[in-house]
This record gives structure tokens, sequence and C-alpha cells, in this order.
């Protein structure tokens, strides 16, 4: 039971600085007509995200993009918290785009792992008003004081009397009653919900079929679309005859859009085949191969000119530079031990399991438009651009998502699907992108190169170490970029933030390439994670140290750092002897508030592979849903697997070769490891999970593959390296 008047922590809350968080709207969430997510008017609307109906049943409105993370019931869970809600009593509703759902970084959308860090205080806030208005409600029918009441469960219980009220009871009265000044928030030694393991709200409705993704959705009138575009990496589309695509029957419009060529149909299968009746070519132009590009990239290493910095280190708002080259440069030579090693890793996709798609209807005032979104907020903006309508006219509907990964908050396809819905106005228009064309137009992880140097101390400690990298900026960064510094996607992590690295810089050389690039799962830290733990165990397996005890020993000191690492060797029984051919690995992994060690286990016999286990130690600081926390873990190690053994993306004639899931290969259940994952308990805040647990699978693998065969993987994927993946 939660007391009346917590006294841990009080926030001051007036009216303005509720209506920022949807406060005094009177509307909920509901699902209308088919896929339809609407405002609706409720009596028991306490503000944009509670709704509570007179017979007790509670509707909370995720305003995060649910794509397999659970943020549909973790986001609920924090307001529901707050609540004292029913648990059991609550359902989900998903939100639309809204100035309403607005995070703490000022955004709605799902990225960087901040889906909960980033409205965590919001969400427990929005809660707690929530209920102390159904608190005020019940003493107002009372006649007693409001902090004589108790809530738990969605009942209210008046201490000295006895008499009880469902929130449903009082629900309409709550709703016209002023927001709070002051709202207490709980304890967190009493949270119920927050910390505990319940069956996810999204998980019914994803199992019989309910859930609406993005090509479920079912409208009056809807036509569909499929899109080609130029099949040549950056080059520009040829015109093209409509003709062919005309003549398959129920085929309505040919569409150009942009440098890709969309087809209007009645079905689907019509709207398909008629894309690929035509005949899509790319104007005369430059034309590249992996080959050429990768010994541009690695070339990059050697410029004499053109180094562009990068912070090593954020202290607040203070960037810390690091030192010059000269005396980077001074301290490397000075050392009496020197590694070094260059490492590579390829263009790769983000191959959702879901394709693109996106449904929008245009008519002379107004567009809707439906679809699988990361983001939401900067939808309505882009589209008045390219309707003319303004953005107020423009109303955003998201899906469930099956899958993103970053991919789905890029909008290009959402665009594509509104200009072709222009083309018959009125009429609702679905767009799908086939396999092929979401694999061979997508915004990449870029392809780099590093070079990493290190001067080590007799003693084992680490003089200095300097980190270079060479690649292909993300396209989608420009905007974000701090003039005269490397883009932060490419080089923040090349040197670790967790270990004592003496004299230090990073510089970055920025390549010219012909894909697009944009934010892979993970981001910066899907390559450097790589490269700056591989330069770790490459030390120490110079000077003869073991690799887990060499990490603790140059860790700096931050006691989660060293709970993860000694959580992880110990359940993974590090040190235990293994037979010939077989080896552990290990890696550490920090960011998004959150702490990462892993621990390999593979077996290999000639050129056949086999990853047999993988144990993680995780600290996320405050646990939301624990359960959810080791799912997400779990994926994202299957995902980072998946791309260290096989991902790689290739030019061939300035065309992406990979097309499929047949030649862009994902880890397959027969080959999947046994996956330990093991959360380590800390009083730190809330921190971000589904990016963390991808950067240590990589070298935690080849440190492995290194125990057992003593060769060392420095270029990924590890099938070029000659091994075939067995189960």
């Amino acid at each position: 039971m939660r007391d009346a008047l917590p006294a841990d922590r009080v926030v001051s809350f007036n009216r303005r600085g509720f209506l920022a968080l949807g406060g005094g709207l009177a509307v909920g969430v509901a699902l209308g007509a088919p896929g339809r997510i609407e405002a609706q008017a409720s009596n028991g609307a306490l503000n944009a995200y509670v709704s509570i109906t007179a017979g007790g049943d509670v509707e909370i409105v995720t305003p995060g993009a649910e794509m397999g993370q659970g943020v549909a019931d973790a986001l609920p869970r924090i307001v529901a918290e707050e609540l004292d809600a029913d648990w059991s009593r609550v359902t989900v509703r998903l939100s639309g785009a809204s100035p309403a759902f607005v995070a703490r970084n000022k955004r709605q959308r799902s990225a960087n792992s901040d889906g909960v860090t980033s409205y965590y205080d919001i969400l427990r806030q929005v809660g707690a008003s929530a209920r102390a208005m159904l608190v005020m409600a019940a003493a107002t029918r009372w006649g007693v004081d409001p902090a004589t009441i108790t809530t738990q469960d969605g009942r209210l219980t008046h201490g000295s009397t006895g008499r009880t009220l469902g929130y449903g009871d009082v629900a309409a009265d709550a709703a016209k009653l002023p927001v709070p000044a002051i709202v207490p928030l709980k304890d967190a030694a009493k949270f119920r919900l927050i910390g505990g393991n319940f069956p996810r709200k999204d998980i019914p409705a994803k199992v019989n079929g309910t859930a609406l993704f993005g090509m479920d959705l079912v409208l009056p009138d809807m036509l569909y679309a499929a899109v080609r575009h130029v099949p040549v990496a950056g080059g520009t589309l040829a015109p093209v005859a409509p003709e062919p695509a005309l003549a398959i029957a129920g085929v309505l419009k040919v569409v150009p859009v942009g440098n890709a060529v969309g087809v209007i149909a009645d079905r689907y299968w019509q709207a398909q085949k008629g894309a690929l009746a035509l005949d899509v070519a790319a104007q005369p132009g430059p034309r590249i191969d992996s080959a050429t590009l990768r010994q541009r990239i690695v070339a990059g290493l050697d410029r004499s000119e053109g180094w562009l910095p990068f912070p090593i280190a954020f202290e607040g708002q203070k960037t810390v530079l690091g030192e010059s080259s000269q005396a980077v440069d001074a301290a490397l030579a000075a050392a009496p031990i020197k590694v070094e090693a260059t490492y590579e890793v390829p263009y790769l996709a983000h191959a959702a399991l879901e394709p693109l798609c996106c449904t929008a209807v245009v008519r002379a005032d107004s567009c809707e438009i439906w679809g699988p979104l990361q983001c939401a907020d900067v939808v309505a903006p882009e589209l008045a651009d390219i309707t003319g309508l303004p953005a107020k006219a423009i109303t955003v509907n998201r899906t469930y998502l099956g899958g993103g990964f970053g991919r789905k908050n890029e909008r290009d396809f959402v665009h594509q699907a509104v200009r072709l819905a222009m083309a018959v106005p009125g009429r609702p228009v679905m767009l799908i992108w086939p396999r092929d064309e979401d694999m061979r137009n997508d915004f990449y992880r870029p392809a780099f190169a590093a070079r990493l140097k290190a001067g080590v101390a007799a003693d084992g400690s680490i003089a200095a170490m300097r980190g270079r990298i060479s690649g292909q900026p993300l396209s989608t960064m420009s905007q974000f970029r701090f003039p005269g510094f490397a883009d932060g996607a490419v080089a923040g992590g090349l040197l670790s933030p967790d270990y004592d690295l003496g004299v230090q810089r990073i510089d970055a050389v920025e390549i010219d390439g012909p894909v697009r690039t944009g934010y892979w799962r993970s981001v910066s830290g899907s390559q450097n994670g790589f490269f700056s733990e591989a330069i770790i165990d490459e030390i120490a397996t110079r000077l003869k140290r073991d690799p887990l005890e060499y990490r603790l020993a140059i860790a700096k000191d931050d006691p989660r750092t060293h709970a993860v690492l000694k959580h992880v060797g110990e359940k993974a029984d590090w040190g235990k002897p293994m037979p010939k051919g077989h080896g552990r690995g290990i890696a550490l992994a920090t960011g998004w508030g959150s702490r990462c060690a892993m621990v390999v286990e593979v077996a290999v016999e000639d050129k056949a592979l086999r990853v047999d286990r993988i144990v993680c130690a995780f600290d996320c600081g405050q646990q939301i849903a624990p359960d959810n926390i080791i799912s997400q873990l779990e994926g994202a190690a299957v995902f980072g697997l998946s791309a260290a053994l096989f991902g790689k993306i290739t030019l061939k004639d300035g065309a992406v070769v990979e097309g499929s899931f047949g030649d862009y290969p994902v880890l397959l259940m027969r080959s999947a490891p046994r996956i330990e994952v093991h959360l380590v308990s800390s009083d730190a805040p809330v921190g971000g999970v589904g990016e963390a647990g991808v950067p240590a699978i990589a070298p935690a693998l080849c440190s492995a593959i290194h125990a057992a065969t003593g060769r060392r993987i420095r270029a990924l994927p590890i099938i070029d390296a000659g091994f075939e993946v067995t189960a």
C-alpha cells in the first residue's frame, strides 16, 4: 500500500509544466476503424497518457515506438507504478505524433536506447499527478483530508473509516480537477511494478494475430504500391517508360518518386509485377566495386592531412580532446613495448524482418499516414513540405514495428508513400518495399578501417594510445555535426573510455562513398567496440597476461565496470581448462548509462567454427522489467553475432549484390549458442539496454577464436577468414 504523503521526493509541478507533458488534454487514444489510431474524448481522461473508465479499467498510452524492445510494456508500467494502478486492469495503446508525448530529449522517437531513459522521470510525474487528482476527488466526495487517503491496486482507502472507492468511481470527477502544484513521488523501495517480472502487455496480441503491424492495415478503397530504385548506388535514375507496367492488369499508375519509380495497383502482387516489368536503369556515371572502395578506406589511414579530431571523453558540457599528435607520438616512441594493429569492418544492412512499408491518404485539406516509425515528431513537418499542407493538417499514426535497428528512424519510405498517394487523391495507398529493394537501398552502417597504436610500460600499464579511423561518415548525422570535429557516429569510443590509457588521441578521416549511411544498432559501438577491445586483447597477449585479469588491472576506478567483469568471469567459469580446439574470449562495453561484459566460448576444428556459449553480465542501473532486459540482451547477442559471423554488404559494378537473407544470412536457430544473461544490480539511474548488448560480441568472439587456435581475426565478417559456421 502506498503512503498518503511519501516524503522522499517531491517535485513542483504547475499547470504550465504539466501541459508540456500533455496534462489537461481530455484525450485518450483508442483503436477505431481498422488500424486507425485516433483521439477520443473521455470523461475519465486525466491527461494525454491516462484514461480510466467508470468500471475501473485503465488505458495508458505508450509514447515510444514498439519494435520488440518492450517499451509498450515498460513505459506504461512506469506510469502505472506511480498511479498505483491494478496492473491486471491496464491496457496499452500506441501513440501517434503529438507534442504531448515529447520526451526529456525534446524528441518523440525510439532510438539510441533512450526509450526508457528519456521518459522515466516524465512518466513518473504523469502517473503521480493522475493519482493525486484521484485522491483529491475521493477526498472531496468523502469530505476528508486527502492526506488520510491511501491507494493500492486501483483503489482508494480512507484510513480511519475504512471506506473504499475504485478509481473508476471517481475518474470523471478527477478529470475536472486542476493539476496539483506539488506531486509526491514514490520511494523506490516501495515499487511493486518497476523491477518486477510480469507478462508483457503486447505479447497476447502478437501471439493471436491482432497486433497491428505496418502491413496489417486494412482501409476502405485501399490501393497498393511497389517501388524500384535506381540500381546503382549513388546513381541517377534514367527515364523510365511506364507502358510495360500499365499493361499489367490492375495497375493504375506509374509514378516517379525521386530516384525511384512506384507502381500503384488494386492489389500488391499486381503492383509488384508491374514494377518488375519496368526497365529501371541508372544514367551513365561512375561505378565502384567493394574491392576498390575498401582500398580507398584502408589507404585513408595513411593520409598526411585531412584528419579531424574527436574528444576522448566528455565531462558534463566539457569535451576532452586529448593530447596533441606530437605529444602522443612522443609517448608512443618512448614506451618500451609497442603494440599496433589495423582492423576492418564492412558495410552492414539493418535487415529488419519486416520490410519497409507505409500507408498514406492525401486529400485536399489533409494527409494521414500509418506506418512502423521509430520517430514521430519530425514526420508532419517533412510531409508538410511535400504536400503543401500545414503540419497541423497531417496525422501520423504509428503501428507496431517488426524490427527497426535504426532503419525505421529514416523517413524515405514515408515520403515515397505520400508522393504516391498524392497521385490518387482521397484513396489510401499502402507502399511495401520488396525484400531486395529494402536490402539494396538501406542507410548502411559504413565500412571502416582503424589503426590503433599502444605504448605499454614494463609493468603492463598503458602509457599512450592513438586511434585513427577511416570511413564514410553518416549521411544522417550531417545536421548534428560540430564544425572541425569528426563524426561521433564514426569516431566515438574508438579508444575505450573504460581503461587508463595514458596519453591519448582520436582522429578520423572521411572517405567519399556512394552508398547512403545511417544509424545502425549501437551506432559507433558497432565498429569501435570491436576495435577498442581487440587492441586490449592483443596487448594482454603480448604481455602474456590473462585477458580478464589484465582488463581488471587497467580498468578505471568504476565499481560498476569491475563488478560486471568479475561477475561474468565467475559465471563463465573463466580460468577453467578447456579441451584442445576450444576457447573463451572476453570483452567489455559501456555506454547508454550501462555496463556490459561478455564471454564467448567456441569450438574450432579445421575450418569448422561452432559458437557454444555466450555469458553476459549487465548493469543498467534501475531495472524496469528484468525479464525484458534479459530478452533484449539475448536478442542483442544474436544480432551482434550474426553481423560478426556473416554480415557484409558488397558492391559490384556500382550495385549492391545482397538482396535477401539467402545472401545476407543471419544466425539460424540450429547454430545459435546457449545464452546466459546475469543482471548485476546497482544504484545507478536507469540506463539503456538495446544498444549496449551489441558491441562486446564481436571482440569477445574473436578473442575466443584466438584462444582456441592462436589465430587473430582483425577483419570482419569471420566467414571471410575461411571459417564455416556449424551447429
